[in-house]
């Protein structure tokens, strides 16, 4: 399938922020939304995307260029006046007028199954097929009433109270059917002013489907900011805040609480983290309870100790003993999985270890590494992005970022 991805507007209500980046190129989540779309669209079967340009067009051909990177053909149109989320289509009809085809917003971030929603858009066999998500507080947005069939039976904007019929908001992505373009007028029109309320008045079908979750929207500073993710610190466990044990001359992990004792530098490591803005994410392997030299009931224990001490945000343990697990360093998984949690930014966020896995994981996951250099793991040495000598150094370092 072809997808249409809309870049053409000024994200006016975002202020000076889109003064000189446009608003599809702000980078929540480390890369540009048009990034993350482009992905999104290639993931589920797209072969050719189209975007409109208007508000600096250049930067936006810049950064998406030819698509090839992605495996993705991009075209590109430049609207010297606005067209439109509907007239837009007139610059591509030679591309997308053959077959069924997306569009999506191309200021919000989603992550939906786009192959299911085509699945969908055949099955009911509709003109239009628009994606909903439930929202919970629906005053300031426009609302959709379905029937049973999922058919739509009406649009309703910012509505009253007794108007709120419904909680389902439009998600800005569509499939639509090649007859589409009979019915744009020339010019400047619109989705949800002007298209779709005439398709209802017509009695042309249009069919919705229900997302299992919300999108993303850039729409204000405030939501932007929260889109951008929070920073965290994962820390590796031991030898980070708690002393390793020595067996038989080989490092390893504590296997009792006798054996679990918080190094002394641990709550300044903390604070200082906290202080400089970050969610501390403890993520440790622990392989000796798969092996059984180590109960669940005591790794429990010791990181109810560890939260009464140190009050990390969230502490992972992965218990697996070998590399297949995605959850056990150096393998990403679990610093993955707090991050989609938290709605941590990755790309603003530290792994703070003294081995080669932590390493290994953070590169993997894209945080900036920071390796405790010991006696005991000089093979490491230098690998990481920052390499130091001390905790007290680590927490300078923290302290100048």
């Amino acid at each position: 399938m072809k997808a249409l991805l809309l870049a053409a507007g000024k994200g006016t209500r975002l202020g000076s922020i889109t003064d000189s980046v446009p608003k599809p190129l702000l980078k929540p989540r480390g890369k540009a939304v048009l990034q993350h779309l482009a992905e999104l669209c290639a993931r589920h079967g797209v072969t050719d995307l189209c975007i409109n340009t208007h508000h600096l067009a250049e930067q936006i051909r810049a950064v998406m260029g030819d698509g090839s990177a992605a495996g993705l053909r991009i075209h590109y149109s430049y609207e010297e006046e606005l067209l439109g989320t509907a007239g837009a289509l007139h610059n591509f009809r030679s591309i997308l007028g053959d077959d069924d085809f997306f569009v999506i917003y191309g200021d919000n971030l989603m992550d939906y199954d786009l192959g299911a929603l085509a699945g969908q858009h055949r099955m009911h066999g509709g003109m239009a097929t628009v994606a909903f998500y439930e929202k919970e507080d629906v005053s300031h947005s426009g609302i959709a009433v379905l029937d049973d069939e999922m058919r739509i039976l009406q649009f309703i904007e910012k509505p009253s109270p007794e108007q709120a019929v419904s909680n389902l908001v439009n998600c800005g992505l569509y499939v639509l059917s090649p007859e589409i373009f009979d019915h744009l007028p020339d010019g400047f029109s619109d989705f949800g002013k002007d298209i779709f309320p005439a398709l209802l008045e017509q009695g042309i079908p249009m069919y919705g489907a229900v997302m299992e979750r919300p999108l993303i929207a850039l729409d204000t500073p405030d939501m932007l900011a929260d889109a951008m993710g929070r920073k965290a610190a994962f820390l590796d466990r031991d030898g980070i805040l708690n002393r390793i044990v020595m067996r038989e001359d080989v490092v390893a992990s504590p296997r009792s609480m006798d054996e679990f004792v918080l190094l002394p530098e641990a709550g300044e490591l903390v604070r200082s983290l906290r202080a400089a803005g970050y969610l501390v994410v403890v993520v440790t392997n622990q392989p000796d309870v798969t092996r059984g030299h180590l109960s669940e009931q005591e790794l429990g224990r010791m990181h109810a100790r560890l939260q009464d001490a140190l009050a990390p945000d969230r502490i992972d343990a992965c218990t697996a003993s070998d590399n297949t697990d995605r959850r056990r360093k150096p393998n990403p998984g679990m610093l993955e999985d707090a991050a989609r949690d938290l709605r941590i930014d990755l790309s603003r966020s530290l792994m703070i270890g003294d081995s080669a896995k932590d390493v290994g994981a953070g590169r993997a996951a894209g945080v900036t590494t920071v390796l405790l250099q010991t006696g005991y793991n000089i093979s490491a040495h230098g690998s990481a992005d920052v390499n130091l000598d001390s905790h007290r150094d680590i927490i300078d370092y923290i302290r100048s970022l």
